[in-house]
């Protein structure tokens, strides 16, 4: 009898704690799929590396990869929430001049249903931004090989930057997984004096309000400088206690500087130049970058809203000390007239289609187009300015406004 009892209980437990097994695994299987509105999350580990050739740069993004391997462009691959780790970016210099600084911008669209809020941006350098120093003299060594004419370097996402990445994000109230980066290339160097940006090539003028000149900029004299809303002279701002890492012992409190509200995108074209500025109430080489507009001059760019990195150097080392809400130059999106020629349509970072020349926002679509899926993994990829496969060397700008 007892044996039986025994039986009897041992079997009654099973049966019970596999019922409390199967709900909790209801339980837990709908806390990953439905959030509170009912609507379901992404499970997904897709990632998507897009690259973009606005304003036509002088060199060419030909590769990115990750600690997998090579990615394609504009294509969807499987990867970890920490997959920006380890990513390194090749860029060929398919201009005339040998370039002693590149400056590529990383930027974080925003999942979902914050898309309409600012992105953010995060900056990879190879070598010292000229547009950072006033004057040529003010300079540091040159601490990079210079890249000559027809040469490709590669360039590093370090371990520090990638952990200050997702800081940054999340003080940006980032999703910690990010699906999604765009690549592009925002100014350049050259060993001449010279230096790229927004299509045009710049030397240095004292005279000038930001300290350069563009060459044939279209305009007379130098130009007034209009200073954008949001920028450190009017923008109002909370300020909220946060730690950051010191330097040598730990931790560091710094005051963290949110925008109290958010600008608009500019929706002119304007003529834009790149800027940097301290970060209050920060200490001091604490700066971060801007982009503003000149007053009296035109051009084929406008001003959007993004999320920026505060950055200090310190002993070799560059260090995050907060985030601001900055803008950045995009091609507009309605140019007028619009381009009519190939030069004029790369220039603004749109598409030409040779079957009937004529230049559009977006690469055509549809029967008799190419694309991305159409590229021979390892031997072509998707050229995004002239929308079709092509190699490295093929994509690179067949016309540049420097060379």
């Amino acid at each position: 009898m007892n044996s039986r009892i025994k039986s009897v209980l041992i079997a009654s437990l099973f049966l019970t704690a596999t019922f409390l097994l199967v709900d909790a695994y209801r339980t837990n299987a709908q806390r990953k799929t439905v959030d509170p509105s009912g609507t379901l999350e992404p499970q997904s580990n897709e990632r998507v590396i897009n690259k973009r050739s606005d304003f036509a740069p002088p060199v060419n993004i030909t590769l990115a990869k990750t600690r997998k391997g090579p990615i394609k462009f504009h294509g969807k691959f499987l990867d970890d929430d920490d997959w920006l780790k380890g990513l390194t970016i090749s860029v060929s210099n398919t201009s005339r001049k040998t370039v002693t600084y590149i400056g590529i911008e990383i930027f974080f669209n925003r999942p979902g249903k914050q898309s309409e809020e600012p992105g953010a941006v995060w900056h990879l350098d190879y070598g010292d931004n000229p547009f950072r120093y006033q004057s040529e003299r003010a300079m540091p060594p040159l601490h990079v090989k210079p890249v000559l004419p027809d040469d490709t370097v590669e360039i590093h996402l370090s371990d520090d930057d990638f952990d200050q990445i997702k800081a940054f994000l999340k003080e940006a109230n980032y999703s910690a997984s990010i699906n999604l980066i765009e690549l592009r290339i925002t100014d350049l160097g050259f060993s001449d004096g010279t230096a790229w940006n927004a299509g045009r090539i710049n030397k240095r003028d004292p005279k000038s309000p930001w300290g350069w000149s563009p060459i044939n900029p279209g305009g007379e004299g130098p130009p007034k400088v209009e200073q954008p809303e949001g920028s450190a002279q009017n923008r109002t701002a909370n300020f909220l206690r946060v730690r950051f890492n010191d330097f040598n012992t730990g931790t560091w409190p710094l005051l963290k500087w949110v925008p109290s509200t958010l600008r608009a995108p500019q929706t002119t074209c304007a003529f834009t130049y790149p800027s940097s500025i301290e970060c209050p109430p920060q200490p001091s080489n604490c700066f971060y970058q801007i982009v503003k507009k000149y007053d009296d001059l035109t051009g084929n760019e406008t001003l959007a809203a993004q999320y920026e990195p505060c950055k200090m150097t310190v002993n070799g080392q560059t260090f995050t000390c907060t985030n601001v809400l900055s803008t950045r130059a995009i091609p507009c999106s309605t140019p007028t007239p619009t381009p009519s020629t190939q030069v004029e349509c790369y220039q603004v970072g749109w598409h030409w289609n040779s079957f009937t020349s004529t230049c559009s926002e977006s690469c055509p679509t549809g029967e008799g187009f190419s694309s991305p899926g159409d590229c021979e993994q390892g031997v072509t990829e998707w050229c995004e300015r002239t929308c079709n496969c092509r190699t490295p060397q093929q994509c690179g700008p067949p016309v540049s406004p420097i060379i």
